[in-house]
């Protein structure tokens, strides 16, 4: 039987293999490439809008705002975001390779929530990365360990006495093509496990997830164009009914079209072989080819649109027209 793509915005919460902690190490790549901007860029301040209708008028509403500075030598060096009520989100700092070494969290009230820090060598590997959830001091904690290559080996949690809450240990193939994790609870007994494949960039290919009775619940696969980026990107989870005392699997999959500049164009989600939403993006560019206004319209599906079907807020949110500007400053 031929399998269907879909799509499901539940993937995010569900593929905790590459959540907001990478497999590997910063390489030093300048910061401006990474973020795929052209020219030697100053500062990028980012404003997010998004467009509701209220009395038959169109309204922006402020979502969220960042600046980002950089050197003269191309590295990020500052990066702040903004709630939607002025009040500082996220506070990165960077060194003069642009390597992030903290990172505070702040609650919409302006309160500290947690901070992030890493620890890297005199030749630039990052070796350790503690996530402080207890803002006075670090016994509630995440660490991670690298090895010197700057694969991720060790994932670590602590409880407030320094107790080990849950602890992850990853390996990997000697070529590099794929790596496997297994998670542990606090009295050592496996949980979960993972295997992962890599295209030869180094992005995922495929990701296998692991119940304690090495039962596929996961399942990922990108898929890339000529130039490296992803046009597809399909999952299979698995669900247990405990009706019919079996797994029931939904496959997902959301499909990317591109721009000349290689900014998304378009992008559609499919649930069970069935469009779920379509989303479209117009962009505005200045003389050097950065975009400095976006504008995200979703299309509708047979007269209606995503948001008609969701009862969910946060997730309507996800599908409401928005509107990205960008200012951009250059060094001369």
């Amino acid at each position: 039987m031929r399998t269907k793509c879909i799509f499901s915005l539940l993937i995010i919460s569900i593929f905790i293999v590459t959540g907001c902690v990478g497999l590997t190490n910063d390489t030093g790549k300048s910061s401006l490439l990474k973020e795929g901007l052209n020219g030697n860029a100053k500062s990028v301040e980012e404003i997010v809008y998004t467009e509701e209708t209220k009395f038959g008028e169109v309204v922006l509403n402020q979502k969220i705002k960042s600046i980002s500075h950089f050197n003269k030598n191309g590295f990020i060096c500052k990066k702040i975001i903004y709630h939607s009520n002025g009040k500082i989100s996220e506070k990165w700092t960077y060194n003069k390779k642009g390597r992030n070494i903290l990172t505070k969290f702040y609650r919409e009230d302006g309160r500290l929530e947690f901070r992030r820090k890493k620890i890297y060598e005199n030749n630039g590997q990052l070796v350790r990365e503690i996530e402080c959830y207890n803002i006075f001091d670090c016994h509630d904690r995440l660490e991670l360990k690298f090895e010197l290559n700057g694969n991720l080996i060790e994932e670590t949690y602590f409880a407030n006495d320094g107790s080990i809450k849950k602890k992850k240990v990853w390996k990997y193939s000697m070529d590099g093509k794929n790596s496997e994790y297994i998670s542990y609870s606090s009295n050592g007994e496996a949980l979960d496990s993972a295997l992962i494949l890599f295209h030869d960039n180094r992005e995922i290919k495929n990701v296998y997830q692991y119940n304690d009775k090495h039962e596929v619940i996961y399942f990922r696969e990108t898929k890339l164009d000529e130039k490296n980026r992803i046009i597809a990107e399909l999952s299979k989870t698995y669900e247990y009914n405990w009706e019919t005392d079996s797994n029931d699997s939904t496959v997902h999959c959301t499909v990317y079209k591109y721009d000349e500049f290689d900014n998304i164009e378009s992008k559609k989600d499919f649930i069970n072989g069935k469009l779920s939403s379509s989303l479209e993006y117009e962009y505005e560019y200045d003389s050097m080819n950065n975009w400095t206004k976006r504008i995200r319209k979703e299309k509708t599906i047979g007269g209606l649109t995503a948001r008609d079907f969701l009862k969910n807020n946060e997730l309507k949110e996800f599908f409401q027209p928005e509107i990205t500007e960008r200012i951009i400053k250059y060094y001369k």
